[in-house]
């Protein structure tokens, strides 16, 4: 009996080890992939075009970085505009029955053209809340509609946590449209901070004027959202042209000082790598 009690202590612990070690190398791998999405954010940030598809399959296949694919498309849109590819391309990366797919077949122009319920039951075989989210905004003219709407921003909101990412899109392009409260603001930085390619596009609009006004404390807010979308390699050669304009216009104002290699930087993603 000592010695089957033994043999079970020996090989509990045996299996514990085990346990570990499977733990410990699962926990390394996981490093691995993030600490590979880390670097390519960074080679992106230093002009690297081709940084930018290989993010977009990370993003695809939730390799080292949450699946998403509203950031692959942002992601490859950018390869796509500095490599000169089509973004129609785009089915190069992903499957046919992907998501995606799905839903750029069934949103159709204008929204209020959406009656193609064979097409979204198609969606919902393929993601239901997704299906849920285009639902919502069926009827709309145009996505601005949806602002004196409590009921769509129920219903998007709704569909967001179950997992539409395109309810979350829906939700910020519609809190883009207009101006906004400290409260709709602080959603709209809930969602971008899900989608970093959006803090480009809060602006509005807002760049000439504060520039032609000298409204530096607006500029610097904007200067500060263009940079948490660089922070995750999001930031587009168009956005790193006018991160360049503002900020000659707070190095003229002695807000901040030059920085050479910064502006080399932007311009590096500026440049169009033409194949």
């Amino acid at each position: 009996m000592v010695l089957c009690a033994g043999v079970l202590v020996l090989n509990t612990s045996c299996n514990d080890d085990l346990t570990e070690m499977n733990t410990s190398s699962a926990t390394m791998q996981t490093r691995a992939r993030e600490q590979r999405v880390e670097s390519l954010i960074q080679q992106a940030r230093a002009g690297d075009s081709e940084a930018y598809k290989a993010l977009a399959l990370c993003y695809r296949d939730g390799d080292g970085v949450g699946k998403s694919w509203c950031n692959m498309l942002f992601s490859y849109f950018i390869y796509c505009d500095k490599t000169g590819k089509d973004l129609k391309n785009f089915e190069e990366i992903v499957s046919e029955g992907h998501p995606y797919l799905f839903i750029i077949r069934t949103i159709d122009k204008p929204i209020s053209r959406l009656t193609a319920k064979d097409r979204i039951a198609e969606l919902a075989q393929v993601a239901p809340a997704e299906a849920k989210a285009i639902e919502a905004v069926k009827e709309l003219r145009k996505i601005e509609d949806a602002i004196n709407r409590p009921d769509i921003h129920k219903a998007l909101r709704q569909a967001e946590e179950e997992g539409s990412e395109a309810a979350a899109m829906l939700q910020a392009f519609v809190l883009i449209s207009k101006e906004r409260s400290e409260e709709e603001k602080a959603e709209l930085i809930r969602i971008a901070d899900k989608y970093p390619y959006l803090y480009q596009l809060f602006d509005r609009g807002y760049i000439d004027d504060c520039m032609e006004s000298c409204d530096i404390d607006k500029l610097q807010e904007i200067v500060d959202y263009y940079y948490r979308a660089d922070a995750h390699a999001m930031l587009t050669p168009a956005h790193a042209g006018k991160l360049c304009v503002m900020r000659k216009r707070l190095e003229k104002a002695d807000i901040i000082a030059p920085d050479e290699v910064e502006t080399a930087r932007l311009w590096s993603i500026m440049e169009r790598n033409r194949e």
